[in-house]
């Protein structure tokens, strides 16, 4: 599914033979633009959040009544392994707190691209309010919150994107648009 060639703003995009890891908050459009991105580049997208449920054959918000926080951590890290591991390489969506693992973030600087998407809390509150039921994370923090408490960890990642009120294509084009700049300047 890999394509050969990449033309962006007119321009060749360089080849990227590492994957693509989308970090970030909630609600910030990490699967959604990371579909837009996928089809841009012609790379397999992967939910990690899918692939944990897949994995433990258990929705999210199941793993954690059963089997608490500690327990579901440790599966998100072994997928993520897993993922990053694999080949051919894809856009991987990670979920909010993947990217909290120091052990994923020495993998992700090793197999990956890392990418924070970022976006002002209102508008994440916008987006998440009717989903909290399936956001365990949700219903003891605010996103205000959690974003003071990661920023510097998501701050880590390769590069930062900012996703505003606007159309998922749009967002990618920017995303594009800055990872043909950082792969330019290696």
């Amino acid at each position: 599914m890999v394509k050969q060639k990449i033309v962006f703003d007119g321009r060749i995009f360089p080849k990227i033979d590492r994957h693509i890891l989308l970090v970030g908050l909630m609600g910030v459009g990490k699967t959604t633009i990371g579909r837009f991105l996928a089809k841009n580049l012609g790379r397999e997208f992967i939910d990690s959040d899918f692939e944990i449920e897949s994995a433990a054959r258990l929705k999210i918000k199941d793993i954690f009544v059963i089997y608490g926080e500690d327990e579901f951590r440790r599966l998100e890290e072994k997928v993520i392994a897993r993922l990053l591991a694999s080949q051919p390489a894809a856009i991987i969506s990670s979920g909010s707190e993947a990217f909290l693992s120091p052990r994923t973030r020495k993998l992700a600087k090793k197999h990956a691209l890392s990418v924070w998407l970022k976006a002002d809390h209102l508008l994440l509150d916008r987006r998440t309010a009717d989903r909290t039921e399936n956001r365990p994370v949700l219903k003891i923090a605010t996103l205000a919150q959690l974003f003071q408490e990661r920023r510097d960890i998501y701050a880590e990642a390769d590069l930062s994107v900012e996703t505003f009120d606007e159309s998922p294509n749009k967002t990618c084009n920017r995303l594009m648009k800055s990872l043909h700049e950082h792969l330019t300047k290696r």
